[in-house]
């Protein structure tokens, strides 16, 4: 737990690098001592997150989430990228939505939000576990709003494939 990891509990803005240094910190919780159990990862996990000033969330449909308790903001060259990224992910060029695996399961307010993205917050972590060669994976969340305040979160990669968590 190096001084330079504690800092970023205090931290207002977050830089890419930042935020991928954080996910591999808690993703490399798991080669600290060696631990008999999951439930022992999990446990270091969730107090190192807790130190960071993070709470426990969780997805239904994709495990454990760890949340800031306030939103981080992100850098303006960031926001920038998020809005070509989920343009190119889910519109074609003439701007109609794609069709097939990316839009399948995506609802029409997301696709709105997606397309009229005028601001980003970094939100928190997305731990996944999984039995392969990979037990833990932990990737960034972010919160996407349009000019209303509405807004859904998304994990941009997970194998190819961001994770969608839409607001019911």
């Amino acid at each position: 737990m190096g001084s330079r990891m504690t800092d970023y509990a205090n931290l207002k803005q977050f830089k890419k690098s930042q935020i991928g240094g954080l996910t591999k910190h808690l993703a490399g919780l798991r080669f600290e001592t060696p631990y008999e159990a999951t439930g022992e990862l999990w446990t270091r996990i969730f107090k190192r997150a807790e130190q960071l000033g993070m709470q426990i969330g969780y997805s239904e449909a994709h495990g454990e989430r760890l949340d800031f308790k306030v939103p981080r903001k992100i850098t303006a060259e960031q926001t920038k990228f998020g809005k070509a990224w989920l343009r190119e992910y889910f519109f074609k060029l003439d701007g109609t939505p794609r069709s097939g695996k990316r839009t399948e399961y995506v609802c029409e307010q997301t696709l709105d939000i997606a397309k009229h993205a005028s601001r980003f917050e970094f939100v928190g972590i997305q731990v996944l576990a999984s039995n392969g060669w990979y037990p833990v994976q932990c990737v960034p969340i972010y919160r996407t709003y349009d000019r209303k305040g509405n807004y859904f979160d998304y994990a941009p990669i997970h194998w190819g494939t961001p994770i969608i968590m839409e607001r019911s």
